[in-house]
């Protein structure tokens, strides 16, 4: 009876010497391309030195694609949240991190039903009438199966995979010493992002908490009077639940994108949006804690009508302090008031008194109005690469700069919601899709003095 599983720790070790050596290799490619920076930021100007550096970059990032897409694990996420870093990474660069999808081919169903023995200590039959043996979904950490409990009740188990959690720690040792070699070629803080995507990561091996933030976020769309109609939340099922064993209820439903062709209307995406944005930053501004990740793959469309939020391993919690700060941000931004932006900035914890000036001018470049008020299609066609050329420009001016813990993850589902408004509403600018509910969630803001 030891024989496989000896067989089986023995090819998971010999994996992650493999997997050592391919990040070995990148993170050598990594460390090359910034000397070659380094060399030519000295014996060439500055636009040739900057457009060189560009080209190889982007042949790193795709490299890193072809890598990540093929392993998995924790790279894809690493590339997904570095792609939001534009302040980092050249314009390019974040373009081809950005083509990182979450979809991997599934793991078999025997090591599937091994683990959930192992889990719940039990054949799976003493628990389940019926389990499909093809998964309904597969990412990069698990995969999710249509399961039927002995009284009848249908759910979806989703099950981390065996051995992820020694790959992802391996990902993410390697990634924490890039991230401390290349932390001086920046002013961003990459430590700090190092720590919001390991935490990320080990929170979504944790089915026990991601239970417990899919109550909690079902609890808050409870107490909202216009959300509790239109929202649903799986129940959890908590006997069948370890941290590595998430059961909950299933949830029949078209994806918003069948959805919205179905309707062959052309606006039929907008009271989707409409609402999938209203939730969410219900979620962000008022309640503190909130879903990272509102893309299309963690949403349906149920039978009703409702929408369903059915994924909950992406989860953060704000301080009351820095959810001011953010709020203030964005009425801010939505009025261009350089100097209430810098205020914001300060309230969040982000910068010192003592860069307000540099602050100031960093928003004057950010609320530039030629690049206000756009379609998608003009947003589209903008070149900017003058644009991220001078704001960081300023950023490099910034000595304090500093993302307290939350606000990357809070970012990351600001820049999803536009992206899944403008997939699903195409026409719709970032006015339109964010707009309608601002006068609710920043109305402290709307008061106060200007």
């Amino acid at each position: 009876m030891t024989r496989p599983a000896t067989a089986s720790t023995g090819a998971r070790s010999r994996s992650l010497v493999r997997r050592l050596f391919l990040l070995a290799n990148l993170l050598l490619r990594a460390l090359w391309l910034y000397a070659k920076k380094l060399l030519r930021d000295r014996a060439l100007s500055e636009p040739r030195a900057a457009a060189a550096f560009a080209e190889d970059a982007v042949r790193f990032a795709t490299r890193y694609v072809a890598v990540a897409s093929r392993e998995k694990g924790a790279l894809i996420k690493l590339g997904q949240v570095a792609s939001l870093r534009v302040d980092v990474f050249p314009e390019a660069v974040s373009d081809e991190l950005s083509a990182l999808q979450d979809r991997v081919e599934p793991r078999s169903f025997d090591e599937i039903r091994v683990q959930i023995e192992r889990e719940l200590a039990a054949p799976i039959e003493k628990f389940f009438r019926s389990f499909e043996r093809e998964p309904l979904a597969a990412a990069s950490l698990g995969q999710v199966h249509r399961a039927t409990l002995s009284e009848g009740r249908e759910v979806a188990v989703k099950v981390l995979y065996p051995g992820i959690e020694q790959t992802v720690r391996l990902d993410l040792l390697v990634a924490r010493i890039a991230l401390w070699l290349f932390n001086f070629v920046t002013i961003s803080d990459l430590r700090l992002v190092y720590r919001e995507i390991r935490d990320s990561l080990l929170r979504e091996m944790d089915y026990q908490q991601e239970a417990s933030a899919a109550e909690e976020i079902a609890r808050d769309i409870a107490a909202d009077a216009e959300l509790r109609d239109r929202i649903r939340v799986p129940g959890i099922h908590w006997p069948l639940v370890t941290r590595r064993v998430l059961t909950m209820e299933y949830i029949a439903g078209a994806t918003l994108r069948a959805h919205v062709d179905a309707q062959a209307v052309p606006a039929a995406g907008v009271p989707i949006v409409y609402w999938i944005v209203r939730a969410f930053l219900y979620m962000m501004f008022e309640r503190g804690f909130f879903h990272c990740d509102p893309h299309p793959g963690n949403l349906l469309i149920d039978s009703e009508g409702r929408i369903a939020i059915i994924d909950f391993g992406m989860h953060k919690r704000l301080t009351p302090q820095v959810r001011d700060g953010l709020r203030r941000n964005v009425w801010a931004t939505m009025r261009r008031d350089a100097t209430l932006y810098a205020e914001s900035l300060f309230e969040a914890g982000m910068v010192g008194a003592a860069d307000r000036p540099a602050v100031e001018r960093l928003a004057a470049v950010m609320f530039d109005p030629a690049y206000y008020n756009l379609t998608p299609k003009e947003f589209a066609g903008l070149d900017f690469g003058d644009y991220l050329k001078r704001v960081r420009s300023e950023l490099k001016e910034l000595r304090s700069f500093h993302l307290p813990e939350g606000v990357v993850m809070w970012f990351r589902s600001f820049s999803l919601l536009l992206t899944l408004g403008a997939e699903l509403a195409p026409g719709q600018r970032p006015v339109d899709i964010l707009g309608p509910h601002m006068p609710r969630f920043l109305a402290r803001e709307a008061r106060s003095p200007a």
